[in-house]
C-alpha cells in the first residue's frame, strides 16, 4: 500500500509546465495597450476609480455608468476587478494585463486538476503522467489561439473571472467528500462568484449534476444525499436572481434589434455552433469583428452542411459518454456554457465571438486529449507518437498565439487588423477615432465621410463625423452632424455633450450650458460634462456653480489635474 500512494508533490511538474508554457506565450502581450472596450471599461470608466460607487456597481447593469446605455448584461465583478487593478496599478496597461494572463495560467491549472480527478489513468496512457490527457488538456488550453481575444483584450475580463470561478467550483465539487461540508460551501461562494461574473455561469449546476450521474451519484440512497449538496448552490442562485433583478428590472428587460425571425433564431443555432466547432479545430483567421451570415432557409446548404456536421459530432459524444461515462462532464462543459450564444438574437449586431469559447474549450480539449491518448495506446510507438502530436499542436499554437498577441497592440494595430479582413462599421467608425486621436483631421474627415455614405441612419458614424469637425474646426457642420446623431440616438450624453462643447466654441454660451447640464443630467458620470459645464458657467460669470461641476468632475475622477486647477483657479477668483 505504502509503495502505491500517489507522492504529493507528483504535480508540481506539470503544474510548472503548464505556467511556463502560459508565460511563454502570453509575454508579448504584456507590452499591449488599451484598446477598444478597453478606453471606456477603464480609462473612462468612473466606478472603477473610487470604492464610493461599489453600491452602485451592485446595483446596475454593467454600463450603467455609460448613462444611455441599456443592456441584459449584470456582471458586478468586472468592475470591481478593474477597481482592484485600478488601485495598484493606476493607467499602467501591463499590470491589465498581467492580471489577465494570471487568471487564464489558473484557468489552465485547474482544466489540469478536474481532468486529473474525473478522468485519471483513463485514456490508456501510454507512458508517464506527462503524457497524460488531463496535462495535454491543459497545456493546449493554455496556449490555444482562440483564447487571446479573451486573455489578450483587457476587456475579455468577465470571460477569465467567470470560468476561473466556474472551474474553481467544479474541482472543489469534485473532490468534496460525504455530504454538506466546507468544500461544497466554497464551491457554492465561488459559483456565486461566477455567475456575479457572467451569465454563462449558470450553466455549472447542469455540469455537476452530469458529473454526479456519470460517477453513481444519484443512484439509490445516494440519490437524497446529493440532493441536499445541491441546496447551497439553489441559495445562490436565488440571491442572484434578486440582485439581478434589483439592478436590471428584470431577467433580460432588453430586446436586441435584429432582422431574423423566430424561426431563423432556431435553425440557425446550428450553423453557428458548427462555426464555433470549426474555430476550435482550425483557430485561423481569427478576428474582433468576427462576422456570421445568418441562414434564412433549412435548404440553404450552409444549413445542411451545419445539420451533417452537428450529428457527427452528437454521435460522437454519445459513443465517448459511452464508452467511458464520465466523459459527460467535459462534454456538458463544452455545449452547455455555448448554449446562450447560440441563440443569434440574444448575442447582438456581431452574433459571433471568439471570446465565448473560453471555457467551452476546456471541455472540448479535454475530450479530444483523452481520445488522442486512447488512439494511439495500443500502438507500437504510442508514446512516441502522442509525444510528437502534442508537440506539434502546441508549438504550432504557441506560434500562432503569439503573432496574434501583436495584433492587438493597440486601437489602431487591431482595428487595421479586423479591417484587412472584414468590412465591418463598428471597426471602420473606431479606425475613423483612431484619425481623430491621432490629430489626421483631414483624413479623418474623409474617411469616416465614407461611412456617413454607406450608413446614412448610423448614429455613431454622425457622431464621429461630428468630432472629426469640430476638432478641425469647422463647428457649423460639426454641430449639423451632431444634431442629425441626436434625432438618431435622444438619449445619449456624449453626443449631447459634444453638441454643447461645439456651441460653446461658436460663442453660443447660452446653447452650451442648455445642452451641457442636459448631458449631465441624462448621465451624472460623465466627467467631462461636467467640466466643460464647470468653464461655460466660469465664462458666464456664475462662478458658485463653475466651482461645483469641477468638484463633481474631480470626484468621477481625482487624477484629473485639468479639472484641480479649474477647482483652484475657480475658488481664487470671486
Amino acid at each position: 500500500m505504502e509503495k502505491n500512494r500517489p507522492h504529493p508533490w507528483r504535480h508540481c511538474y506539470p503544474v510548472a509546465a503548464i505556467l511556463l508554457a502560459t508565460l511563454a506565450v502570453y509575454f508579448n502581450a504584456l507590452y499591449n495597450g488599451f484598446v477598444h472596450d478597453d478606453l471606456i471599461q477603464v480609462l473612462d470608466n468612473p466606478w472603477i476609480k473610487s470604492m464610493r460607487f461599489i453600491r452602485e456597481i451592485l446595483g446596475s447593469d454593467v454600463w450603467g455608468y455609460y448613462g444611455h446605455v441599456s443592456t441584459n448584461y449584470y456582471r458586478p465583478v468586472m468592475h470591481l476587478t478593474y477597481m482592484a487593478e485600478y488601485r495598484i496599478f493606476g493607467q499602467a496597461a501591463w499590470g491589465f494585463h498581467l492580471v489577465n494572463v494570471v487568471m487564464h495560467a489558473g484557468a489552465a491549472v485547474l482544466v489540469y486538476f478536474i481532468g486529473n480527478n474525473i478522468l485519471g489513468g483513463r485514456g490508456g496512457r501510454p507512458g508517464s503522467v506527462y503524457l497524460s490527457p488531463p496535462l495535454v488538456a491543459a497545456i493546449l488550453f493554455a496556449v490555444h489561439p482562440i483564447h487571446t481575444e479573451a486573455v489578450t483584450w483587457i476587456a475579455g475580463v468577465p470571460e477569465l473571472t467567470y470560468t476561473l470561478f466556474f472551474l474553481l467550483s467544479l474541482y472543489l465539487y469534485i473532490t468534496a467528500s460525504g455530504g454538506i461540508g466546507l468544500r461544497i460551501f466554497a464551491s457554492a461562494f465561488f459559483f456565486f462568484a461566477a455567475l456575479l461574473s457572467k451569465e454563462p455561469a449558470m450553466a455549472l449546476p447542469t455540469v455537476i449534476i452530469a458529473y454526479d450521474y456519470s460517477s453513481g451519484a444519484l443512484q439509490g440512497n445516494r440519490l437524497n444525499a446529493a440532493l441536499k449538496r445541491y441546496l447551497p448552490y439553489a441559495a445562490a442562485i436565488a440571491v442572484y436572481l434578486a440582485m439581478r433583478l434589483n439592478a436590471l428590472g428584470g431577467m433580460a428587460p432588453v430586446k436586441w434589434k435584429t432582422d431574423v425571425t423566430p424561426y431563423q433564431d432556431v435553425i440557425n443555432s446550428v450553423p453557428l455552433f458548427t462555426e464555433y466547432l470549426k474555430k476550435l479545430l482550425f483557430p485561423f483567421n481569427l478576428n474582433l469583428f468576427q462576422q456570421y451570415s445568418p441562414v434564412i432557409s433549412i435548404t440553404d446548404p450552409k444549413f445542411m452542411v451545419a445539420i451533417f456536421i452537428a450529428t457527427v459530432f452528437m454521435l460522437a459524444a454519445w459513443l465517448a459518454v459511452r464508452k467511458e461515462k464520465l466523459l459527460l462532464v467535459p462534454v456538458a462543459m463544452m455545449v452547455v456554457p455555448m448554449l446562450p450564444v447560440l441563440v443569434f438574437s440574444m448575442v447582438g449586431r456581431n452574433g459571433f465571438g471568439e471570446r465565448y469559447l473560453y471555457l467551452p474549450s476546456a471541455g472540448f480539449l479535454l475530450t479530444t486529449s483523452y481520445f488522442i491518448s486512447r488512439s494511439v495506446a495500443g500502438l507500437r510507438n504510442g508514446r512516441a507518437l502522442l509525444a510528437a502530436c502534442v508537440a506539434v499542436m502546441a508549438l504550432s499554437f504557441t506560434v500562432w498565439t503569439v503573432e496574434r498577441n501583436a495584433d492587438w497592440k493597440d486601437e489602431y494595430t487591431i482595428l487595421t487588423d479586423s479591417l484587412r479582413r472584414t468590412d465591418n462599421i463598428i471597426a471602420r467608425i473606431g479606425y475613423g477615432d483612431c484619425l481623430i486621436k491621432k490629430g489626421m483631421t483631414d483624413a479623418a474627415v474623409s474617411y469616416i465621410a465614407g461611412i456617413v455614405k454607406d450608413y446614412p441612419e448610423s448614429f455613431e458614424a454622425h457622431y464621429s463625423m461630428g468630432k472629426a469637425l469640430s476638432l478641425e474646426g469647422n463647428q457649423g457642420r460639426a454641430i449639423a452632424e451632431y444634431l442629425r446623431a441626436l434625432s438618431l440616438n435622444p438619449s445619449s450624453a456624449e453626443a449631447r455633450s459634444a453638441l454643447g462643447l461645439a456651441y460653446g466654441r461658436q460663442g453660443r454660451l447660452d446653447d452650451s450650458i442648455s445642452q451641457l447640464e442636459l448631458a449631465v443630467r441624462m448621465n451624472p458620470y460623465l466627467e467631462q460634462a461636467h467640466l466643460n459645464l464647470g468653464v461655460a458657467y466660469g465664462m458666464k460669470g456664475r462662478k458658485a456653480e463653475a466651482r461645483e461641476q469641477f468638484k463633481k468632475a474631480l470626484s468621477l475622477n481625482p487624477e484629473d489635474k485639468l479639472a484641480r486647477d479649474n477647482l483652484e483657479y475657480a475658488r481664487s477668483v470671486k
